[in-house]
């Protein structure tokens, strides 16, 4: 059986884990486009023998892929979105590698640390609720490593060593903690040796590495559903999970799921490879996170630039961290920052003392109401006093958020009180709702109930104050809801009319 430094507790399960997370481990600086499609391999086998634990497979054609497993295994409560949002992550990674042949080393070795947390959360879900986290073990320094890879393979193993040093109680002379350290790195490098002699000697054809995971496959989708009992004992399990990876992730890993949500949202972002230090700029045309920005009082995560324009900042943390807390010191790096080669701050910078006009504050968990302050991503406009921070839902698009700076909401707010109310067929109290309504978005309020009576014209007035609003570019598009299907058929004929 092939051992794996990182992975070993998979032994207990069908060997083709096992086979898939040593094979990542191997290929990691080798070759990581091929660690990147194996991990995406390891992530979909884990999602479906749990899926298979907590209820039946679809049988449609006997194919249940990643993403169906996934979202089987949150409706039925047993995983949450922090979670799957890792299990996505090694499924993006993983389809860019196979269908683009796109995957950098420091994209391989993020991708295995985040494996080994799925691993454990799988583990953790399936037999051992009370697994401990095991050391991650980073693979040897590969030859003609960039400077950002070196520093983070650096720091695991110190990590690594030091852990491994807090088991003896014994105080350390300087000496001693040294012999620790070559003692610890010794054994890393045997165990990934280990892990190379086992795949010289049983490495396996392409074809049989499917026809493992075919039969697998087919194996779970045929299983004999779990029991109710057995179902809920899991689901509780994977709750229990879910909550002990949460609070595991430190603030590397979690960087590495926002680099990929930035990604996905258009923008460059590699805090690996786009750092400051790497001798990374603004260029002209492109959306790019550069990281690692210094300051007068710090470096800042994230710097957001088009072109050369400074649009926004971004403060991240750990996922354990408060988000609306972290503000505080994206906005102290807003006050302290400063271009360093010939550039641009954004059109009417300062405002007050801020150079950036956006600021933003993640731990890299997907939002959640119940979770307001321990989730999403807080965004701050500051070139107005009375704009408050607020939670979003996802990342804006470079494009929207060009967009948003380009909209000047002070004007606009100046509009509507300026342009009388001369709208036709609008009675006296439906325009003063009108103003009321406006006067309130004017002073930052986001959620406002306006209450009108059956037979006031709700759905004319509500026409009416969308029409000023978009005339004003206060808003650049507004959603008008209905809850039943007549009620859109008449909002629609009421559109058409007014």
């Amino acid at each position: 059986m092939i051992k794996s430094p990182n992975f070993s507790f998979l032994s207990a399960y069908d060997p083709l884990l096992l086979d898939l997370a040593a094979a990542a481990e191997r290929y990691c600086f080798a070759d990581p486009v091929v660690a990147l499609i194996r991990l995406r391999l390891l992530g979909e086998t884990m999602a479906l023998q749990t899926a298979a634990a907590v209820a039946a497979l679809p049988k449609q054609e006997r194919v249940v892929d990643f993403s169906t497993a996934l979202r089987l295994l949150e409706d039925k409560h047993a995983m949450s979105r922090e979670t799957a949002q890792i299990f996505h992550h090694l499924r993006l990674v993983g389809n860019r590698a196979a269908h683009e042949n796109l995957g950098s080393r420091g994209d391989a070795l993020h991708a295995l640390r985040l494996a080994q947390r799925a691993a454990i959360w799988f583990h953790r879900t399936l037999t051992d609720p009370k697994f401990k986290t095991p050391l991650f073990v980073p693979p040897p320094e590969p030859e003609r490593a960039s400077d950002a890879l070196v520093d983070e393979l650096k720091q695991l193993r110190e990590r690594l060593a030091a852990a491994q040093a807090q088991a003896s109680t014994a105080v350390a002379t300087a000496a001693q903690e040294a012999a620790r350290r070559q003692e610890a790195e010794a054994k890393v490098a045997k165990s990934y040796a280990d892990l190379e002699a086992a795949f010289s000697l049983a490495a396996e054809a392409e074809e049989k590495l499917k026809a493992k995971q075919s039969r697998l496959a087919v194996a779970l989708v045929e299983k004999t559903p779990p029991d109710d009992a057995s179902a809920k004992a899991t689901v509780k399990q994977g709750q229990q999970a879910d909550v002990a990876l949460s609070a595991e992730l430190d603030e590397a890993e979690t960087r590495a799921l926002i680099d990929a949500q930035l990604r996905a949202a258009g923008w460059e972002a590699d805090t690996t490879e786009l750092r400051f230090a790497n001798g990374t700029r603004p260029v002209a045309h492109r959306f790019l996170a550069i990281a690692e920005w210094p300051t007068a009082t710090g470096p800042v995560d994230y710097a957001f630039f088009y072109g050369k324009t400074l649009l926004g900042l971004t403060e991240a943390k750990k996922a354990s961290v408060d988000v609306p807390g972290v503000l505080g010191q994206t906005k102290r790096y807003s006050r302290s920052f400063r271009m360093h080669d010939p550039g641009e701050y954004a059109v009417a910078s300062p405002w007050g003392d801020h150079k950036a006009p956006f600021l933003f504050a993640t731990n890299g968990r997907p939002y959640l109401k119940q979770l307001e302050t321990k989730s999403g991503i807080w965004f701050l406009d500051v070139r107005q006093k009375t704009n408050l921070p607020r939670p979003l839902n996802g990342w804006y698009s470079p494009a929207g958020l060009l967009a948003e700076f380009n909209s000047n909401r002070g004007l606009a707010d100046l509009n509507l009180r300026q342009t009388p109310n001369d709208l036709p067929g609008l009675r006296p109290y439906q325009k003063e709702a009108i103003a009321e309504v406006e006067d309130h978005i004017a002073r930052g309020q986001r959620s406002l109930l306006l209450a009108m009576a059956t037979g006031t014209g709700k759905t004319r007035t509500c026409i009416s104050l969308l029409y000023r609003l978009i005339r004003a570019k206060r808003f650049r598009r507004i959603l008008f809801l209905v809850d039943r299907r007549e009620l859109g058929t008449q909002a629609g004929d009421s559109f058409k009319d007014v």
